[in-house]
């Protein structure tokens, strides 16, 4: 029997040294604190071996005084070790050094007990044929007792707070070491109850270090890990599956439940799994990942799956899992993107470049289909805006875009390219040309209160040369616009190859104009006026291109050309400077009677200093300013009535005469003549051409000029090409008169040569 104990004694006290060297290797501050529990427990077990193989009772005597004296300071550690276990260190740190002096008092008792024995004695007792040492209890034995039972409840106590204190997930790894306490307490009770000659309870001390250290640090914390990542997975934003190697599910998350509205039990035979696992043939054979697009029953959903497959070490196959993330946020952000991209901000039909795109792929994807490209014009629109303010005009142009969806048919293209300019692609068997006289951009006709009304104005290009881009066949449409811009009878215009022709004309002209300048191509003309007697007064400056190659080019081949691209100020300055140096060769000629007028183009306002100009130019050529007239549009005048008349009166007052010239072509206004200072009315032309109402004419002709003089302004009239005319004008009052009666636009040198001698 003794044997037996023996041998199992020292098979468990080599437990507590391998938790030892096991703990050693561990950088963990709390596995620490278990190493004087593993000293104590072994020192315990040692000493129950020392108790059963004694054969004297001074031997025994001491052998219990060193087991006693183990136990006190295995309890004791173990106390100190929970506390730290338990994170209630800090709360206990006074009763633990309490503690560990008591210990120290009951080992002095102890190991005094062999001369006094005033704690326990030793006999003999006979068990099972052996004999053994048992003790007595004195009264120093039961503080031992009451001690080691105080410690134990104490332990408890730490243990239990430590479990109500810790989140739900972390009390597992509580629970072992309160059950291990009660186990060997229970088996010391059993032993003190029973009054056994052998203490088994003292394999328990061995088996306990063991526990203490795999049942809370190695098996639960790797269940507390197993929680923890399901924990984790279940909250992840994407989904995760796994099987075993015979394809059954060991888990899935909450994602996927949620998504494939099944469990671990029916997710396999989810009818949507079903199908993409067919397509995927079951269970592929190696790593991949694709995009997966799921039809729910209100929307549709995108996912981005990954398959992995996980072996051993030998390659053996072990099981694999998907990830399953969810992509429809991504692919809803960048369809918006798209959206924003391609559409036009405020009407939401398709932006400039992004209509460019769709007719090349309609173009590209129906090469047997005619197609033609319309683009609009709405007339007066900028007016509108500025008189019921951007807004209105907003949603005018937002109201366009609404009838285009409603109302353009299914196939066609539509897009806002630029300002109030919309452009439409279809087949050309869609195009009636009532439907957009009376059809969507049509609707503007509407809006009745409206002083100033809206007209649409189509161009239309019929695309016959497919290969050319986009941009181009919208400038053919707009080309074709531009051949009625500016009338309201007209609304619609078709493109065809003379209009090109036209256009690759002008442009030739306006590139080689630069270098017509610099060599001195253009030329002056000066078409002369007179009084009713036929008297030289001055003449009208206007430009002649002498082409080297192409000959005399007309202004009205170039001027208009000119006047869009912004270099009509290049030309105007020109013939400013050659007006200029005439005048001042005539004052050096002894000739200071003729004045020369020049034109000012409405952009040469916003280009130069009209004024720093002139007057420069005066001063560089010594001439008087009386012999320079200057020629202003009224409609440059009305377009910035207010600085313009300032300008007017500091030229006036410099010693320039001013001339409005087209008065009763354009912004024609009675009331702006109250505020402009001018020196010469300029009547235009279209007063004398032949009408139905002709007499009209004449009586209007006659009131201007009487009005003109009774505010002090000399009159010019235009266009003179009759006796007849020359008669009716002279009657009623006109200065000074120009036309082809009396003389076309002639050369300088013609012009000298015909009226200097005079």
């Amino acid at each position: 029997m003794k044997f037996v104990f023996f041998l199992c004694l020292l098979a468990v006290s080599c437990l507590p040294l391998f938790v030892f060297v096991a703990i050693y290797k561990e950088n963990d501050k709390k596995l620490k604190k278990l190493k004087p529990c593993l000293i104590s427990a072994v020192a315990c077990v040692v000493a129950n071996m020392a108790i059963n193989f004694a054969a004297t009772s001074e031997q025994a005597l001491l052998a219990f005084a060193f087991y006693f004296s183990a136990y006190d300071w295995l309890v004791s550690f173990m106390f100190y070790f929970l506390l730290e276990f338990t994170d209630q260190n800090k709360e206990g740190s006074f009763s633990s050094n309490i503690l560990l002096g008591t210990a120290l008092f009951d080992t002095i008792s102890m190991f005094t007990n062999f001369f006094s024995k005033h704690a326990f004695d030793v006999y003999l007792v006979s068990f099972r044929g052996e004999t053994f040492f048992n003790h007595t209890a004195n009264l120093f034995y039961i503080v031992h007792l009451i001690f080691i039972y105080f410690v134990a409840a104490l332990s408890v106590i730490v243990l239990v707070r430590g479990l109500a204190r810790a989140p739900e997930l972390y009390r597992p790894k509580y629970v072992p070491c309160l059950v291990l306490i009660f186990a060997m307490f229970l088996g010391n009770l059993l032993y003190k109850i029973f009054d056994l000659p052998i203490d088994f309870s003292a394999m328990f001390h061995a088996f306990t270090g063991l526990c203490c250290y795999y049942l809370p640090f190695i098996i639960t914390k790797k269940i507390f890990i197993s929680k923890i990542l399901k924990f984790v997975t279940q909250k992840i934003d994407f989904g995760l599956v796994v099987f075993d190697k015979d394809k059954k599910v060991l888990f899935m998350n909450d994602f996927i439940k949620r998504i494939t509205n099944s469990d671990e039990r029916t997710f396999l035979s989810s009818p949507a799994i079903q199908t993409w696992l067919k397509e995927r043939d079951a269970f592929p054979h190696h790593d991949f990942s694709e995009d997966y697009i799921y039809p729910g029953r209100k929307k549709t959903y995108y996912y981005h799956v990954d398959f992995h497959q996980f072996c051993d070490n030998t390659n053996e196959f072990l099981g694999s899992y998907y990830m399953i993330s969810d992509i429809t946020p991504e692919i809803e952000r960048h369809e918006r993107e798209h959206i924003l991209a391609t559409r036009d901000k405020l009407t939401g039909v398709y932006n400039r470049d992004y209509f460019f795109k769709k007719v090349e792929d309609a173009l590209d994807r129906n090469p047997s289909t005619e197609y033609c490209l319309v683009v609009t014009n709405l007339v007066n629109f900028k007016l509108v805006n500025d008189i019921y303010g951007a807004d209105h005009g907003d949603m005018i142009l937002t109201k366009i875009a609404s009838e285009l969806r409603v109302r353009a048919p299914i196939g066609n293209i539509y897009a806002r390219i630029n300002n109030d300019k919309f452009a439409l692609f279809m087949p050309k068997d869609h195009f009636r040309k009532e439907n957009f006289m009376n059809g969507p951009l049509n609707v503007l006709a509407h809006f009745d209160s409206m002083t100033y009304p809206i007209i649409c104005q189509i161009g239309v290009y019929e695309i016959t040369e497919r290969n050319i881009p986009v941009s181009f066949m919208c400038d053919r449409a707009f080309l074709a616009l531009g051949t009625i811009k500016g009338q309201y009878t007209d609304r619609i215009a078709y493109y065809d190859k003379h209009l090109r022709e036209v256009a690759i004309h002008q442009q030739q002209l306006m590139n080689e104009l630069p270098f017509a300048i610099r060599r001195n191509e253009l030329f002056m003309y000066l078409q002369p006026q007179f009084n009713a007697q036929g008297a030289i007064l001055g003449a009208e400056a206007l430009v002649r291109w002498h082409h080297p190659e192409k000959g005399e080019i007309l202004p009205s081949d170039f001027i208009t050309a000119i006047e869009k691209n912004g270099m009509v100020n290049k030309v105007d300055q020109y013939i400013w400077r050659k007006a200029c140096e005439r005048i001042s060769e005539w004052k050096k000629q002894g000739i200071n009677n003729l004045y020369i007028s020049v034109n000012i183009s409405p952009k040469d306002f916003f280009l130069v200093d009209i004024y720093e100009t002139f007057t420069s130019l005066v001063r560089e050529f010594s001439i008087p300013p009386s012999r320079l007239n200057l020629e202003i549009t009224e409609t440059a005048i009305m377009q910035d009535f207010e600085n313009q008349t300032i300008l007017i009166d500091k030229l006036r007052d410099f010693g320039f005469a001013i001339e409005i010239d087209d008065f009763g072509s354009g912004y024609s206004s009675l009331n702006m003549l109250k505020d402009i200072n001018a020196d010469v009315l300029k009547v235009d032309m279209a007063f004398l051409q032949e009408s139905k109402h002709n007499d009209k004419s004449m009586i209007i002709l006659e009131k201007i000029i009487s009005l003109s003089k009774e505010l002090g302004m000399k009159v010019v009239t235009e266009g003179v090409e009759s006796k007849e005319q020359v008669d009716f004008l002279d009657k009623v009052g006109c200065d000074i008169f120009q036309g082809y009666y009396f003389s076309r636009p002639i050369s300088v040198y013609d012009f000298e040569k015909t009226y200097l001698k005079h």
